[in-house]
């Protein structure tokens, strides 16, 4: 049975987690954090970063313990210009715009641009983690002195909007390669403090530009069924999740459901590159990570990412950063 969570609910339940000492709010100078363990719910984590007027960006994930119904009832008056593009990075939703569209799947490997102040229900399934990257905008705060021409560049939607018209819509699109990397740099953004506030308004405008060029554009539909996307997204998380010992993609498909060939293929659209290359290139922007935000030393960030060979790690470190690990770190350490 699905437990129903509304705003007042909600509420209730963080204030029994802070009583229990599960509750966190850890703000820094940029962003507004909530971290909890909430009773009969799960685990959740949610951040918040203001980037300009009109331009937000929110990464929320969560792990529930029993199936949740959520009801979003928007304020018209607020929130009547705001766009939402919605990234569905794990976890599978069934969703309900009530007034705009039928019960819908928003499947993994796909996002959504929408636009409605109606009452929304989303059904989230017990023991699956969810996690979503959303891009809030005002297009009258952000388009506003644009002329004619370019705004006649704009995507259909966007347009109607900036005349006037309280146009309610629900559009959903795959996730291209290009967007999937953006979408990773924001979840492993290397910086704090004004400089990540800095870096993902940067991001942020990345990710408006290529989802309004696939709008625009005439792009052929993917051939892959719904389905497909999230059973690859799945084969993507267990071999990121097995850095050490990562499965043979004869065996990565089979725990997927996948036949190989189906598995490369869709492997490669999805990501635009390889199993095996994608997962290289994993491993060394988590390396890079460490080497930021650690005490490690070399050896052991080389054999903790999954490479037993340490002159082959510097090396390939190098060809990606232009520098070995040594260097990088001493770069680092001299500004």
């Amino acid at each position: 049975m699905s437990i129903k969570l509304t705003e007042s609910i909600l509420n209730e339940l963080w204030q029994q987690a802070e009583e229990q000492k599960q509750a966190f709010c850890p703000d820094t100078e940029v962003d507004f954090v909530e971290r909890a363990t909430l009773p009969h719910i799960g685990k959740i984590w949610q951040c918040f970063t203001p980037l300009q007027k009109g331009l937000s960006i929110s990464v929320r994930e969560w792990e529930v313990a029993e199936s949740l119904l959520q009801g979003d009832y928007s304020d018209e008056e607020e929130e009547n210009q705001k766009i939402g593009l919605i990234f569905n990075l794990s976890g599978k939703v069934q969703t309900h715009h009530h007034g705009l569209t039928e019960e819908v799947t928003e499947f993994v490997g796909y996002y959504q641009l929408e636009h409605s102040n109606l009452p929304e229900t989303e059904a989230w399934a017990a023991g699956e983690p969810f996690r979503r990257i959303y891009l809030n905008f005002d297009p009258l705060q952000l388009f506003k002195d644009l002329n004619q021409e370019n705004c006649d560049r704009l995507p259909r939607e966007i347009r109607q909007l900036l005349e006037g018209k309280n146009y309610l819509f629900y559009r959903s699109r795959l996730i291209t390669p290009q967007i999937n990397l953006v979408l990773q740099q924001i979840l492993h953004c290397p910086y704090a403090g004004f400089l990540k506030q800095t870096y993902l308004y940067g991001k942020a405008w990345e990710l408006i530009t290529l989802t309004f060029e696939q709008f625009l554009s005439q792009v052929p539909a993917s051939s892959l069924k719904p389905s497909e996307v999230e059973k690859i997204h799945q084969a993507r998380e267990i071999s990121i999740n097995n850095l050490n010992n990562p499965p043979s993609l004869s065996s990565l498909a089979r725990q997927v459901n996948l036949n190989e060939f189906s598995l490369k293929q869709g492997f490669k659209e999805v990501f635009d590159t390889t199993v095996f290359r994608y997962l290289h290139q994993h491993r060394l922007e988590m390396a890079r990570q460490l080497l930021v935000n650690s005490d490690l030393n070399i050896q052991m960030i080389s054999q903790q990412v999954g490479f037993s060979n340490r002159s082959y790690f510097a090396q390939a470190f190098r060809q990606k950063f232009g520098l070995n690990p040594k260097q990088y770190r001493q770069s680092l350490r001299s500004h």
